[in-house]
């Protein structure tokens, strides 16, 4: 619950009635007090003690919550870039960032439900429960998880197109108009997706298709040189976000590679599956519409913390490091408090039920 505040006698001009029960008073909730996001109007919801404010606290705390997360955030007014960063350096923090958000994205959309995991020769076996649920939503089982690294293995896995769809919005306002000439999607296909796998998946219903292929982003610097930023790929054992594409290619040793312009993204997914409603969808077109929802929602709350910071985040990627750390921190913050009130929302609309571990 937010804080409640009695107010000092200076400001006993400044009163409303109580939201429980109707009378005069001068003290109000303190977590949302202030402009009102989107408005010039100052907002206050008043309570005359705190017995009033638990009774109406369920009524108060949608908008509560919708208004504390809108509110500006301020990072370090300081904060500023003390000299050039290199560009290469730049789309390093560009991938630690994005990555950060993608794993922060994906707790709040998880979509594989297991109940048990077992760590053998270098390998996570995961073993999925029986019956299998029909809700889209599962809680990230954290207790079955032992370390950070263990954690983004199984956060990335099956999941390159869902890291894909979390930052579609916002990677090419990040990256194409100062650091890249050109932002691809590229689909490779590889026999090292198989090689180096690091989950062994158990379903008692379900067989996974062992050719799958895996979703990257190729990045053309405008400084000369080609990276791939690949944010699943935890599940094969590489944790970093951002790699030489020289590198990439001698790891992986991609067989076939389909690549496309980053903008048409969008275009591909939402042509699997409608955009006006997702009752009566299958399992997966749901999922992918629900995808695409948060990769929107993303780029949103985004945009607005940049304009409460003055700061864009192609910016702060300019920033000496400890700045460019806190930044990321509040950030990231700020996205985590905004998507678990969408994804309340999204519960409520269309129905993606959670499954509680």
């Amino acid at each position: 619950m937010a804080t409640f505040i009695s107010t000092d006698k200076s400001s006993e001009t400044d009163r409303g009635s109580c939201l429980s029960c109707g009378i005069q008073t001068s003290s109000h909730c303190k977590g949302c007090a202030g402009v009102r996001p989107g408005t010039k109007k100052m907002y206050k919801a008043y309570f005359c003690g705190r017995k009033c404010q638990d009774a109406g606290w369920q009524e108060h705390k949608a908008v509560c919550k919708q208004i504390r997360a809108m509110k500006p955030i301020q990072v370090v007014e300081s904060m500023q870039v003390v000299k050039p960063v290199h560009a290469v350096k730049q789309l390093y923090r560009a991938g630690e960032l994005l990555q950060k958000i993608f794993y922060i994205a994906r707790v709040h959309t998880f979509d594989i439900e297991f109940d048990k995991v077992e760590k053998r020769h270098g390998k996570m076996h995961i073993y999925q429960s029986d019956p299998i649920s029909s809700a889209i939503f599962q809680k990230f089982p954290e207790h079955l998880v032992s370390t950070a690294e263990d954690r983004e293995v199984i956060m990335s896995y099956l999941s390159c197109g869902d890291a894909i769809m979390a930052i579609h919005a916002i990677l090419p306002r990040l990256l194409e108009a100062d650091l890249c000439a050109s932002v691809r999607y590229d689909i490779v296909s590889t026999p090292m997706l198989n090689i180096r796998q690091k989950v062994v998946w158990h379903s008692p219903r379900r067989v996974l298709n062992e050719k799958f292929k895996h979703e990257v982003c190729r990045l053309d610097l405008k400084t000369g040189g080609s990276y791939i930023l690949d944010l699943a790929a935890a599940q094969y054992g590489y944790h970093a976000p951002v790699y030489a594409e020289g590198r990439w290619k001698k790891e992986w040793q991609p067989t076939e590679t389909s690549s496309s312009p980053f903008h048409v993204v969008e275009r591909d997914y939402g042509s699997q599956c409608s955009k006006t409603s997702t009752f009566g969808m299958k399992r997966l077109e749901q999922s992918r519409y629900l995808q695409m929802r948060y990769g929107k929602e993303i780029d949103e709350r985004i945009s607005d913390f940049e304009k409460r910071q003055n700061m864009p985040m192609k910016e702060a990627l300019k920033l000496e490091e400890g700045d460019f750390q806190r930044y990321c921190s509040v950030l990231t913050s700020f996205v985590d408090f905004c998507l678990k009130l969408f994804r309340e929302q999204c519960i409520k609309i269309h129905g993606a039920n959670e499954r509680s571990s």
